[in-house]
């Protein structure tokens, strides 16, 4: 028999995964802005046809996928969140850095 995870644990790492998912989102935007290019390949494709709310898009239906996986209470989903949120946070810092010419 597995614990059942906290709900304010569960919701707390949600709303970090959106906020780091949003970050990354306005950060990629403004380093566009500022005429830098997008590095990852897919998400270079996508905004290249000028298709940056589908960006949103999928960013949005990756939260959605996993935040039921995590609110179903699987420590994996938790973990994964985890892992989600500490690297879309570097991600969005180092396209702030390169935006803002630091780094």
């Amino acid at each position: 028999m597995t614990r059942a995870l906290n709900p304010r644990l569960l919701w707390t790492w949600l709303l970090l995964v959106v906020l780091s998912q949003l970050a990354d989102l306005a950060t990629t935007w403004l380093s566009l802005a500022t005429g830098l290019r997008e590095d990852n390949p897919i998400v270079a494709m996508t905004l290249a046809s000028g298709h940056l709310p589908l960006y949103g898009l999928i960013k949005l239906g990756l939260v959605t996928a996993l935040g039921l996986a995590m609110l179903s209470g699987r420590w994996e989903a938790l973990a994964g969140a985890r892992v989600v949120v500490a690297v879309f946070a570097a991600v969005a810092l180092a396209n702030l850095g390169s935006a803002l010419g630091i780094g």
